[in-house]
């Protein structure tokens, strides 16, 4: 028995081992379950039980009976009391391992939010698990026709709730922490507006109401005219550039188009030009390589080389990989990070640390060693704390511009030169 990492990193490590599995858990969300699925091997058998009081969308349960009617995998839900355990059995090859913790089957329970697991490879432990498993099996539900109309029912009537709930506990989360007023700011001279920071307030972030949408498409605007000051300054040898698409150039609005459905933040973004990126497929988009970026929150001004977020910057972050394997390419690339100074940040999945925390090179390459592009968001950048003379009316665009040429030695390093001229 050993505590577990991520769940996400624990199932990457066997998923194509495993012959059958066994999953008890309160919430499912449709982009983690697809994502199980997909790593599973075809042949690998599949029960899940899913509790009903806490939010799965309806989507997940009509896709639970689909797949269960097909005869894909069988899937149950647990009624006869509110149903809270985080269990995952997998049979493997070689035995069973079992992880009990506090995630859901979610991202956040898989990866973004701090949970705890434990990994099992006891035999009579196991034997346990598997027990309180086949107890709860027997008394779950089928997923009918009439269970998905009641319970889609339940939900919409519920949605309200859910997100007023959400909102409340992050205007809570602010208020503990006590570490950003905005009634504290000055914005007489600043680039940026109070109003182009509260489109982004706790509270806001996952709606999408008129109101609310207006006040985004205003920093929005804003963004625009900083993309239109900032881009006659980059060295032609920088060969970065926006959005080939101007409505892409300043990043959506809507909610839906958020990883998380929560717009806290808008952004531009520079990288390759739509020549270059075509050369990979006709289908490649921007979302596929590194750019740098500045993005606009609720409480800060970003400067960031983006590598990629989840899911993204596919190209550029297994190239950075494979060369981060050749020691020449190793210390200088660390080197070249932790020479940005320690008011830069290295993030990797989540675990955001300014590169005063990181002692040496060494310690910023044991950072990278555990970046993942399927899963994790990779960042190196600065933030800027609102009022300060770097994010005024008169030096933000040197402050960028001054940021992106600290950082370009680095995207240039990461950057795929598969087709560049010989």
């Amino acid at each position: 028995m050993s505590l577990a990492r991520f769940l996400t990193v624990e199932f990457n490590e066997i998923a194509n081992r495993v012959r059958s599995a066994k999953i008890a858990v309160g919430m499912i969300t449709l982009e983690k379950f697809d994502f199980f699925l997909r790593k599973l091997p075809s042949t690998a058998e599949v029960s899940v039980i899913c509790g009903v009081h806490m939010p799965t969308p309806p989507k997940v349960m009509k896709r639970l009976k689909t797949l269960t009617d097909d005869g894909e995998i069988e899937a149950k839900v647990y009624t006869a009391r509110f149903f809270h355990p985080k269990l995952y059995l997998f049979e493997l090859q070689s035995g069973w391992v079992a992880f009990v913790g506090s995630g859901n089957f979610t991202n956040g329970g898989w990866v973004s939010n701090k949970e705890l697991f434990v990994k099992i490879t006891d035999s009579p432990v196991i034997d346990q698990l598997k027990m309180e498993f086949d107890q709860w099996h027997g008394v779950a539900k089928p997923i009918t026709d009439r269970f998905l109309a009641l319970y889609t029912e339940s939900f919409l009537d519920n949605a309200a709730n859910y997100t007023h709930q959400r909102a409340t506990t992050e205007r809570l989360i602010d208020a503990i922490h006590e570490n950003f007023n905005i009634d504290n700011i000055n914005f007489s001279n600043q680039f940026f507006s109070r109003q182009d920071h509260e489109a982004f307030a706790p509270g806001k972030t996952h709606l999408d109401t008129p109101e609310i949408l207006r006040e985004r498409e205003a920093t929005r605007r804003n963004i625009y005219h900083l993309n239109d000051l900032l881009k006659p300054l980059f060295p032609r040898q920088w060969d970065l550039h926006e959005h080939y698409e101007e409505q892409y150039i300043v990043a959506s609005p809507y909610t839906e188009r958020h990883h998380d459905l929560n717009v806290k933040g808008l952004w531009v973004g520079y990288g390759r030009g739509r020549d270059a990126l075509k050369k990979y497929g006709s289908d490649s988009t921007p979302l596929n390589f590194m750019r740098m970026q500045v993005i606009v929150k609720y409480d800060r001004i970003g400067v960031w080389l983006m590598p990629g977020k989840s899911g993204g910057g596919w190209v550029d972050r297994e190239q950075l990989a494979n060369q981060l394997e050749d020691e020449v390419f190793r210390r200088r690339f660390c080197s070249e990070v932790k020479n940005l100074g320690d008011d830069y940040f290295l993030d990797v999945g989540g675990r955001l640390q300014k590169l005063s925390e990181l002692p040496d090179a060494q310690a910023v390459y044991h950072e990278l060693l555990k970046d993942n592009w399927r899963y994790y968001y990779l960042t190196i950048g600065k933030d800027y704390p609102l009022g300060t003379t770097e994010t005024s009316r008169t030096q933000l665009v040197e402050t960028v511009i001054r940021d992106f040429g600290r950082m370009f030695p680095l995207y240039e390093m990461i950057r795929d030169k598969t087709f560049d001229p010989v």
